[in-house]
């Protein structure tokens, strides 16, 4: 009793500092299950299971069954061998999980199916890269060729024969008990192609057309109810973390897609002996798409056309422009037959009655203004290139038109237009032969700038095919380096006569009046240039230095906030689990609970509002059931608003009831929505959650998510105030805190989702805040409850070294493991726990908890020095970081360093238990 006391006067004192955060949030996790050994098959499978020179395991099954044994505590023995032996092992008891299955109806009798797959095996039709009768393109070259299939793969035979079947195309089928046989065959040219997988696929094969996917399951051997169980479990709980993860690890080991052979049909081949030279038009003196260097043309363009001609043999020739326009007129004149740097979207060709091939290169896009204009602003001139279309994101009160960017330019500088958008590439050289005292950089656009080639529609269609198929056909690896050649510096372009001239008429009127003045000018420009280019850089600069102080801002706050919030929470734990705390001391420590646990969410704003301005904010759709999401929303705030008096409404009107779209970012909007609500709305008052599908088109619907309250309201003039970082409307009653960010993040999160967050208010009235998000209908998804095991932790007994420079949180660990008979040694700092580590016997010390900020030695130079000794339990002993640096790059760095596992600061008992556990049984 005296021990709790002492501590609950430590956590009085502490609370006194950082009073004034408060507001509950509700933490919960899942316990993971009590380790068991796991006998698995392994069936060597390139990309599903493989065993690496070394004797390590990777593939898609292994990758998989590691991730599940994060959630389920499982250790696995494996048991190599061919398919078929291990299926029959299966049967006859000796193994208990397989990976890779297929379902068929047949074989529930023998497997235990969970409710999702772990992926899809693309069925591939593949035929010998050399074999030039075969085309990907022309599926009548199919016609009478024998197709090697496997005995087993009644889906993919009746995939492959409805396929023929619509393209009315009749092949023989030859049927194999193995992967090995097919393949065989088609080296040995005894079929002409296999129907098989990405694991058939290899440098000698191409694919000639992809018939779709078939899920494959993870299985366990019939009757293992429990074992099935934890295994759809654990399955879920890694969709539910990260729906894309059967997709990431597919695209790790299989590819994205798939290579294309070129290929040339007689009518082609024989427009190509006929054709004479192929006149391109290219803009001239472009960088880096058209360039002089040395006295030689250069560039992206030229070179890419020079891998077509390789390709196909036609020989071109190159006509040049000085601007945009002039490329088009070229190609009406007669002059040239297609133009090479062809920069707008498909609708633009299309107005000028001409065919886009693939685009070959994409150049992001920047915005340059006007220094004494205002960007965004509803009166802005847009400088436009003759021939180039507005952007969409760009709505200019007027628009004027000029002959090229430099131009564009020179109208910004000069003020007769306002802004410009211009592909990156050309803003280094433009800016490097001319200096723009009044232009500056905006931003950078979010579109991009597609190159291609243009053809007119009148020209022979076997040109554009020719040049569309050659296009497709260049590697991807070969485009980034005819890129990469092509981007020179700065330093090796020639600044000229001319360029100096152009930039300021009045060195013309100098150099007539005297070769002095004219020197003495010069002189004086380029010194004024590299001023104007050292101040960019220095911009430039600035902006970095800028974010890199952010970031170090918002780690050191976080660390310095939550390094006291660990006391406060761990404190405030330890006193409610005492049987001797009096309740009205009970009653207090749970509002200091949940007050923390509010200083925690302030916390997590501020970063997440960081997030959303680097634009490091994801959204990760998935399908889900709005109506369900809004129920839960409801429920969670319903406890809130009773205690207040406030009625809460909800109300549906869907059509549909499955949609795909981020379940978590729409939640989190609602849920502060909806708190806000509560918190503006007088006892006795009425808040209506209200869910419509008010439009359709095609597969999708726009649904309108509300949250209407009869409150305080808001005033006219401070709607919009409301939604920006950091403001709260001021004079007005409040029922909670917080920090300003709650509908500047829900409004980020919904223009990400394509929205737009409004709101309708008056005082006295009450608010309505509202989106409407276009959602793509989903078929329905089987819903599954989370289960959470609250078991008591088995960690007793065990010996843990504590590496832990503050006093009290060391006594706040030492005080949560010893309640569950864990033996506990403190050291002060990282040398100390050096020290101490190697001052005893191997196997000692079963568990290492390391704080990363210590004195002496920090916790990763401590980790990396026990990880570096010559002795057995140095390498295998778990070590576990434990720090309120809760970063992606620290998190990296504790991985870097040697270290197992990773506790965030603050942390709750439980999570501690069950990292502590976790780690000394997987040991």
């Amino acid at each position: 009793m005296k021990y709790v006391t002492k501590r609950i006067v430590i956590l009085t004192i502490i609370l006194a500092a950082l009073i004034g955060f408060y507001n509950p949030v509700k933490l919960n996790a899942a316990s993971k299950q009590e380790g068991k050994v796991v006998k698995v098959a392994f069936a060597e499978s390139p990309g599903l299971c493989e065993i690496n020179e070394d004797g390590t395991r990777s593939g898609v099954i292994y990758d998989w069954l590691i991730e599940i044994s994060k959630y389920t505590g499982w250790e696995y023995e494996f048991i190599d061998g061919d398919a078929t032996e291990l299926m029959d092992l299966m049967k006859a008891g000796q193994i208990d999980l397989m990976g890779g299955m297929y379902y068929f109806p047949a074989l529930e009798e023998n497997y235990g199916y969970p409710t999702y797959s772990i992926g899809y095996s693309n069925s591939l039709l593949l035929k010998r890269k050399a074999d030039d009768s075969i085309q990907s393109f022309d599926m009548s070259t199919l016609k009478g060729k024998n197709i090697a299939v496997l005995k087993k793969a009644v889906k993919k035979v009746e995939q492959l024969e409805y396929f023929l079947s619509y393209h009315t195309v009749t092949c023989e089928l030859k049927y194999y008990d193995d992967s090995d046989q097919m393949c065989e065959a088609l080296n040995n040219k005894e079929v002409d192609l296999v129907l098989g997988g990405d694991s058939l696929l290899t440098e000698e094969n191409a694919v000639v057309a992809q018939l779709g996917g078939e899920p494959f399951y993870l299985v366990v051997r019939q009757g293992m109810t429990e074992l099935l169980q934890e295994l759809d479990d654990a399955i879920t709980n890694i969709y539910m973390a990260n729906p894309n993860y059967a997709t990431e690890v597919h695209s790790f080991y299989f590819p994205d897609y798939y290579d294309t052979v070129f290929y040339l049909t007689d009518e082609e081949l024989e427009f190509v002996q006929n054709s004479p030279l192929v006149r391109v038009a290219l803009l001239k003196d472009r960088y880096p798409l058209n360039y002089i260097r040395k006295d030689e043309m250069r560039g992206v363009c030229k070179d890419v056309f020079e891998v077509i001609s390789k390709q196909t043999g036609l020989n071109f020739e190159y006509v040049y422009a000085d601007n945009y326009q002039g490329l088009f007129d070229l190609v009406s004149s007669g002059e040239a037959d297609v133009i090479g740097c062809f920069l707008d979207a498909e609708k633009i060709a299309q107005s000028k009655n001409m065919m886009l091939t693939k685009s070959y290169l994409s150049l992001d896009e920047v915005i340059l203004k006007n220094k004494k204009v205002t960007y965004p602003s509803d009166e802005l001139t847009l400088a436009l290139v003759e021939g180039r279309d507005i952007p969409a994101d760009i709505m200019p009160a007027k628009v004027k038109y000029y002959k090229n960017f430099s131009d564009c330019i020179d109208s910004i500088e000069q003020g007769a237009a306002d802004i410009v958008f211009i592909p990156t590439a050309f803003v280094e050289d433009l800016f490097y032969r001319n200096y723009y005292t009044q232009v500056t950089i905006v931003s950078s656009n979010t579109a991009k700038t597609p190159i291609s080639v243009a053809i007119p529609r009148q020209t022979e269609v076997q040109l554009y095919a020719i040049i569309n198929k050659a296009i497709n056909c260049i590697p991807h690896g070969e485009i980034e380096t005819i890129v990469s050649k092509n981007l020179l510096s700065m330093e090796e372009t020639q600044m000229t006569l001319k360029a100096i001239i152009y930039s300021n008429p009045l060195t013309v009127i100098i150099v007539c009046v005297v070769f002095f003045f004219l020197v003495a000018l010069m002189i004086l420009l380029y010194g004024r240039f590299e001023m104007k280019n050292s101040l960019i850089k220095v911009q430039l600069q600035k902006e970095i230095e800028s974010s890199q102080a952010k970031s170090e801002f918002l780690s050191q706050m976080s660390h310095e906030i939550r390094t006291p919030m660990n006391a406060i929470i761990g404190l405030t734990q330890i006193a409610l689990r005492s049987k001797d705390t009096p309740k009205a001391i009970v009653n207090q420590l749970t509002e200091i609970q949940t007050s923390s646990q509010f200083l925690l969410s302030l916390v997590n704003d501020i970063l997440d509002i960081s997030k959303i301005e680097n634009s490091k904010m994801k959204i990760n759709p998935v399908p889900f059931r709005p109506r369900v999401l809004m129920e839960q929303a409801e429920s969670m705030m319903r406890i809130q608003a009773e205690k207040h008096n406030i009625d809460v409404i909800f109300e549906c009107d869907l059509v549909h009831e499955y949609f795909i779209g981020d379940v978590l970012r729409i939640k989190q909007v609602i849920i502060n929505l909806l708190s806000n609500a509560v918190k503006f709305t007088n006892a006795h008052g009425r808040i209506v959650l209200r869910l419509s599908e008010v439009s359709q088109k095609d597969s999708e619907s726009e649904l309108l998510f509300s949250v209407k309250d009869n409150g305080i309201g808001i005033a006219k003039n401070d709607l919009e105030l409301i939604f920006q970082s950091f403001e709260q409307v001021s004079g007005i009653n409040r029922l909670g805190q917080g920090t300003g960010l709650g509908l500047a993040i829900s409004s980020n999160l919904v223009r990400l989702m394509g929205g737009k967050l409004s709101v309708e208010s008056a005082l006295g009235q009450g608010s309505e805040f509202f989106f409407k998000l276009w959602l793509p209908q989903s078929k329905p998804v089987e819903e599954k409850a989370n289960n959470y095991d609250d078991r008591k932790p088995h960690i007793e007994g065990i010996r843990v070294l504590l590496a832990e420079d503050n006093e009290l949180n060391a006594e706040i660990v030492t005080c949560m493991l010893e309640d569950e008979g864990v033996i506990v040694e403190h050291a002060a700092d990282g040398q100390a726990a050096v020290d101490l580590f190697a001052k005893n016997p191997p196997g000692y010390y079963n568990l290492i908890l390391m704080d990363i900020q210590m004195p002496v030695k920090s916790g990763l130079a401590a980790t990396m020095e026990i990880r570096q000794m010559d002795r057995a339990d140095g390498k295998t002993i778990p070590v576990i970081a434990m720090t309120a640096n809760t970063f992606k790059e620290d998190k990296e760095k504790a991985m870097e360093a040697g270290m197992n596992g990773f506790i965030p600061k603050p942390f709750r008992m439980e999570q501690l238990y069950e990292i502590v556990e976790s780690d000394f049984h997987e040991k």
